[in-house]
């Protein structure tokens, strides 16, 4: 008796049901909020209260921003940056859209996780 051929299958792609990308956008939008209202309260990932900052930074920030809390809102600039990037099927992504606002971010999130 022949054998015969029998496919071998090395790759194989499932399209699982799941979110539009105009779904996933929304839910990013409402994310963001939610991580900006959070930042607006001076509050770390875990919800508890950030770090204070420094004597003389926080003088300037109060004169300037007129809040003395950690808050991303001394130009505002790294806040306008923060945005949806890409929605795609079934994920989103938030980042910055603005090269300077990232560094900043990315500098801020070593000295507290916000």
């Amino acid at each position: 008796m022949a054998v015969r051929f029998q496919p071998v299958i090395k790759r194989a792609r499932f399209d699982a049901p799941g979110f539009s990308p105009q779904d996933m956008l929304q839910f990013g939008n409402v994310l963001l909020r939610s991580i900006q209202d959070r930042l607006d309260r001076g509050q770390t990932i875990y919800d508890a209260a950030a770090p204070p900052l420094r004597e003389n930074y926080m003088r300037r920030k109060e004169r300037v921003a007129g809040m003395n809390i950690r808050d991303l809102r001394l130009t505002g600039r790294t806040r306008r940056g923060m945005k949806v990037l890409e929605a795609g099927h079934n994920y989103a992504l938030i980042g910055f859209s603005d090269p300077e606002a990232a560094n900043r971010v990315r500098w801020n999130q070593r000295r507290s996780r916000q």
